[in-house]
């Protein structure tokens, strides 16, 4: 794991070795992909971080799913549905 987060914070400066190796002349183009390889190579390491704690949070995203699926939903259905005074003196089961 320690390995793959080496590699992608030592991949954009890789590119920029390559690109000096190849005799690549440092123009306008290759000062504005430094930025954006450095960004994406940041992006890589954090999702590499995250792995190891996927069981983790996919059991907090399945929580919040199940409950707002079991409670929030219908609950919120409920009172969009009888929200005016029509509604619900037209209920099945008045209020009381």
């Amino acid at each position: 794991m320690l390995m793959v987060q080496i590699w992608c914070l030592l991949d954009a400066h890789r590119l920029i070795a390559w690109l000096l190796l190849m005799c690549t002349a440092w123009n306008a183009l290759t000062s504005q992909l430094t930025p954006v390889c450095i960004c994406a190579a940041l992006f890589v390491w954090f999702i590499a971080l995250l792995i190891p704690f996927y069981n983790t949070i996919n059991a907090i995203m399945g929580s919040f799913g199940n409950s707002f699926t079991a409670f929030v939903f219908p609950t919120g259905a409920y009172l969009w549905v009888y929200r005016t005074a029509a509604a619900r003196a037209n209920a099945p089961k008045q209020p009381v």
